[in-house]
């Protein structure tokens, strides 16, 4: 089991931290239906910024994210960000929704919603990643830090609870 809270070291390898993370999570078929219909690009009213789970994960490693809900509002808002289509409209449509129609594990306070809008801000000066997979971020180098150097990411990225 993954824990909620995680750092993820420059120094690791990438490769071996997204194995052991990919494994330990539940599959995109265990999505409530209102986190699928504007997250996941299979929906059909999906929003720009929708990730496959994959690259979700990568962007959980290279973000210093963990699983909670502000980890989750923080990836999903750099998600946004970094889709040069996504529009501020559809931003805050989904921090709307987020924050009233999420089921109540899913949900997102107001504070959650404070790493929504920095996920926005870092993922709008980053290298566009949205259709990035796994093999792409190994092909940048083999540890954490190797890559978030080279698509334009801090050296030292806080986790969300050194944010609040």
């Amino acid at each position: 089991m993954i824990p909620k809270a995680v750092i993820y070291c420059n120094r690791q390898s990438f490769f071996e931290v997204y194995e052991q993370v990919s494994g330990h999570l539940d599959p995109e078929s265990k999505l409530p239906l209102s986190l699928w219909l504007l997250e996941d690009p299979d929906s059909p009213v999906a929003l720009p910024g929708a990730a496959c789970l994959d690259l979700h994960d990568c962007l959980h490693i290279l973000l210093n994210r963990g699983y909670t809900t502000a980890d989750e509002a923080f990836v999903v808002g750099f998600s946004m960000g970094n889709d040069r289509r996504c529009r501020r409209w559809q931003q805050h449509l989904l921090a709307w929704w987020s924050h009233h129609l999420y089921p109540s594990l899913y949900r997102h306070s107001r504070r959650d919603l404070r790493q929504f809008w920095r996920g926005v801000n870092l993922g709008e000066r980053t290298l566009p990643l949205m259709q990035f997979t796994p093999e792409d971020f190994l092909r940048l180098g083999s540890r954490i830090g190797d890559i978030r150097c080279a698509i334009g990411l801090p050296e030292q990225i806080q986790p969300a609870s050194h944010l609040a």
